[in-house]
Order: C-alpha cells, then structure tokens, then sequence
C-alpha cells in the first residue's frame, strides 16, 4: 500500500453512449469516433491493462477531443489474449445492444483502430475474440 498511488482527474466530456446517441446519422462522425476508441483499447492493451467492462458508458469523449476510459472496477493486469478478446467482446456485445443501429458502421472502425496499434498481437485477439463469439453462440443456443 506505501507504494502505491491513485490519481484522480475531473474529466469533462460526454459519455460515448450520449455522443453516440447524437451522431446518428452522421456515418463519418461515428466512423471516426469508432476509430478512436479502437486506439486507445489497443494502446490500453498493450499496456497489459485489461478494462472488464468497456462499455460506451464508461467510455468519455473529452473536451480535448481524446476518448477517456472511466471506471475501472472490474480491471485487471493481464498480457493474455483471452483476457484481452474477452475485454472486445464486452465492448461489441454492448454497442449491439446499446447501439443497434451503429454496430455495422462502427464496429469495424473500432477493430480496424485496435489493430492499428496492435500489430501482430492485435491480430492474434481479434481472432480469438471471433472464437469467443463462436463460443457465445453455442451457449446461447444450447444453455
């Protein structure tokens, strides 16, 4: 505990959810913002920290212009690619549900941001994130 430290800073923006909510319609705006967040996923990522729960919620557009993830309770430490398609999943499932009508136009813009910074390792949890959803369709269907 001596050696540990929490900054806290006052972000002023908007949820993701509301800028979304906002954007629709404007497929450019979205496509952007998408692009965005995919970059500080993988930047978060990279840095081994896993989010748990990225949702669009926890997610903030600053003043500045810079997407800002809150909320880190469910967080952890992890280089895992599981950990890390799991963290994606969370997010995808969310924007579907949250965000219907956006998923097909910002989706691909999110993954296409993540693997801007992930590399090779990116590529590596986008195609287990698409085994997770694999996984998550048979559950779905048979229990």
């Amino acid at each position: 505990m001596e050696e540990s430290t929490i900054y806290m800073e006052e972000v002023r923006g908007e949820t993701l959810k509301k800028i979304l909510r906002e954007s629709e319609g404007d497929d450019g705006r979205i496509q952007e913002i998408g692009f965005m967040v995919g970059e500080t996923i993988g930047r978060l990522h990279e840095g081994e920290l896993i989010h748990g729960d990225l949702t669009t919620s926890n997610m903030m557009l600053g003043e500045g212009g810079e997407i800002v993830l809150i909320d880190f309770g469910l967080g952890s430490v992890s280089g895992g690619v599981e950990d890390r398609a799991v963290d994606l999943l969370v997010l995808e499932r969310t924007v579907q549900s949250s965000h219907p009508t956006l998923d097909s136009i910002l989706l691909p813009k999110v993954w296409e941001g993540y693997l801007s910074v992930g590399g090779e390792w990116g590529g590596e949890v986008m195609g287990r994130l698409e085994a997770a959803r694999i996984r998550g369709r048979k559950r779905e269907c048979f229990g």
